[in-house]
Order: C-alpha cells, then sequence, then structure tokens
C-alpha cells in the first residue's frame, strides 16, 4: 500500500507540473525569459520525478514477487492444516467405535 501510494504522488506531481498554455505569448513574464526558466526547471522535475517513479515501480514488483511467495506457502500451510484437521477427526472416529 505504501508503494502504491508512493507511485501515485509521483503521478500526481507529474501531473501537477503540466500547467496550462500560456494565455499571452507576449507577457512580461515571457519578455522576461521566466517562461523559459520555467520549462527548464520543469524538464529537470519531470526527469527526477520519472527517475523516482521507475524505482517505485521496480519496488513494486520486487514486493508482488515476495507477496506472490509469501501468499503460495500460506495456502499451502492452510491445505495441511485442514488435512490434519481431517485426519485427526477420522481417527477420532475410528477410536470412538471401537
Amino acid at each position: 500500500a505504501k508503494i502504491a501510494r508512493r507511485i501515485t504522488d509521483l503521478k500526481q506531481s507529474l501531473l501537477d507540473l503540466d500547467r496550462p498554455a500560456r494565455a499571452e505569448p507576449l507577457s512580461p513574464a515571457t519578455l522576461a525569459g521566466a517562461d523559459l526558466r520555467w520549462d527548464t526547471w520543469a524538464h529537470e522535475r519531470k526527469l527526477l520525478i520519472n527517475q523516482e517513479l521507475i524505482v517505485a515501480l521496480r519496488n513494486r514488483e520486487a514486493v508482488r514477487g515476495h507477496m506472490i511467495a509469501a501468499l503460495s506457502k500460506l495456502e499451502a500451510a492452510k491445505r495441511i492444516e485442514t488435512r490434519a484437521q481431517r485426519d485427526v477427526r477420522q481417527i477420532a472416529q475410528r477410536r470412538a467405535s471401537w
């Protein structure tokens, strides 16, 4: 759950960086070069977020493998327990009939 939340947060961060298109092509910010600086910063930030996202996705896949193994062991243990309980009941029924 923690890894899934991290992936969601990173994807939201990427969406937050996508700002709406500029309303004025000759705005004071554009003339001062602020839009270019913003675009450069946003591009660098997106690269970092994408790298973090790759690591989070890799971690999710690693955890998924461990979870599959753990769930398989749990299911096997449940089957063994069920079989043992059935054997105990059968033995008790046989002994009761003597």
